[in-house]
């Protein structure tokens, strides 16, 4: 089939985009990485065995978590050329959301009954290996929001999925109990994941954590109708999770709430310093310079005519005016031409001569 071939090609040339040795001078981008991954992964004429390749040997040597027996054995150094500790987010991102998109394809309709809850499981498998990559990685918000926002598009699959699970539950009962097993174990660790997020405020995280918490409480009762349906219910114990880390450690109560103490202490905001009284201050000198202006420059006002005294009493007059009713140098200086020139008038002889 072309088809099938096309596809198979196109996945090779992922796994040559990923393996290949680029040289130092050549740095592929991330987003390329990120569709060369896709490719190799989608494409693949098995994608569950590419999935579980992946997670299982090729993501924990990037973290030094596998033995180097292992890593020979399963030719990991091979993508050293692209799997590095800064782009081993984008690889946890893209594999994760391969696994939601590998689940949805596994339909009842496509896949044969006998084989079809053997798959369900290897989903599983591939859903618990990345929660426990995540808790390697318990700083890295990237990978912490890709977890709990894929997570929840797994769950939500599984949900529609749980019809026919309990529909066939007793003819496949090992195998379902496996993979019920295997997704409480991650599902615990997307629990501390969401604790984290809302402890910390962080929106990537935040943003998804109510529909994960209702996924995996519908997902909690629906479990334990099943069982009690079977007849089963006491394989099924709820009980209530202890406070952890991102990374599996244990959080006493008493270390969490100092933490928190001190990260709301860390991002309180400073209290303002109290402005100093110095406006009032201010104003009054400024106050006092305006007066000593206008008394200096009514001083300055001086009559052109000083006979008598009138000079000198009409400086001292406009002083007081300018002091009393601040009127205008202008109009004081009017005022004083006008009775200059009525002094002059009165001295004139208007005596008629014949």
């Amino acid at each position: 089939n072309k088809a099938v071939d096309l596809q198979v090609k196109l996945s090779q040339c992922g796994k040559y985009v990923l393996t290949h040795d680029w040289g130092g001078n050549v740095r592929l981008r991330q987003d390329t990485v990120c569709v060369a991954l896709r490719m190799y992964v989608r494409y693949a004429s098995n994608t569950l065995d590419v999935l579980m390749e992946m997670v299982e040997y090729v993501l924990p040597s990037a973290l030094d978590m596998l033995p180097d027996e292992e890593r020979r054995a399963h030719h990991v150094d091979q993508y050293r050329a692209t799997l590095t500790k800064r782009s081993l987010q984008y690889y946890f991102a893209e594999l994760f959301q391969g696994v939601v998109w590998s689940f949805d394809l596994a339909k009842p309709e496509v896949m044969p009954l006998d084989s079809i809850f053997d798959a369900y499981c290897e989903h599983a498998v591939v859903f618990m290996h990345l929660a426990q990559i995540c808790r390697k990685l318990p700083t890295n918000r990237m990978v912490l929001a890709a977890t709990v926002r894929y997570s929840r598009q797994f769950m939500e699959t599984l949900l529609r999925r749980m019809a026919f699970v309990n529909k066939h539950f007793v003819a496949n009962r090992k195998a379902i109990v496996s993979t019920l097993l295997k997704i409480q174990q991650a599902t615990r660790v997307v629990q501390t994941v969401c604790a984290y997020g809302k402890k910390v405020k962080d929106s990537s995280i935040t943003n998804n954590v109510p529909f994960v918490k209702r996924v995996l409480e519908k997902f909690i009762y629906t479990v334990k109708a099943m069982f009690k349906q079977h007849n089963v219910l006491h394989a099924f114990s709820q009980g209530n999770l202890r406070h952890r880390d991102v990374d599996g450690r244990p959080i006493d109560v008493e270390e969490e709430d100092a933490q928190l103490r001190e990260m709301q202490e860390q991002f309180k905001p400073k209290a303002k310093e109290p402005v100093k009284e110095q406006e009032g201050e201010e104003e009054e000198e400024e106050e006092k310079e305006e007066k000593e202006k206008k008394k200096n420059h009514a001083m300055d006002i001086v009559s052109p005519h000083d006979d008598d005294g009138r000079g000198s009493q009409e400086q001292v007059d406009n002083s007081n005016t300018a002091n009393s009713s601040a009127i205008p140098p202008g109009s004081a200086r009017k005022a004083a031409h006008r009775r200059l020139m009525q002094d002059s008038i009165n001295d004139v002889d208007m005596t008629p001569r014949f």
